[in-house]
């Protein structure tokens, strides 16, 4: 069965620089791509994920980064969880997960996703 990718954020451009480059890192994972945590939240439900990935700030009200992640602490999901966001890592100190991943979107270059990926996934 092919490992399966979530990918989420409000910005499409984002969203589609990251999908590309997954599937060139990754090309016999299955890549999803939605646009709110809500729409992640849903999709979740539905099937599993060997990997999701979210931007922390989106639009939606309860449908940001953080809210996502606890959705999947409430749902008891495994899987692990890469939250991107401009805001330092202290910012999220108060969540306490072996599972959650912050990389600063800001310092971060999209060649460096593969080997990041396969650390996290690893």
């Amino acid at each position: 069965m092919k490992k399966r990718i979530l990918c989420c954020d409000d910005c499409i451009e984002i969203l589609e620089t990251l999908e590309e480059s997954l599937m060139n890192h990754f090309p016999d994972f299955k890549i999803e791509t939605c646009l709110s945590g809500i729409d992640a939240m849903a999709i979740i439900k539905e099937r599993p994920f060997d990997l999701i990935i979210s931007d922390y700030d989106m639009k939606v009200a309860g449908g940001d980064g953080v809210s996502l992640f606890k959705f999947t602490e409430q749902y008891n999901i495994k899987s692990p969880f890469i939250l991107y966001t401009g805001h330092p890592e202290s910012h999220f100190s108060s969540i306490s997960s072996k599972r959650l991943y912050i990389l600063n979107k800001l310092k971060f270059n999209i060649d460096d996703i593969g080997p990041f990926i396969r650390g996290v996934m690893s």
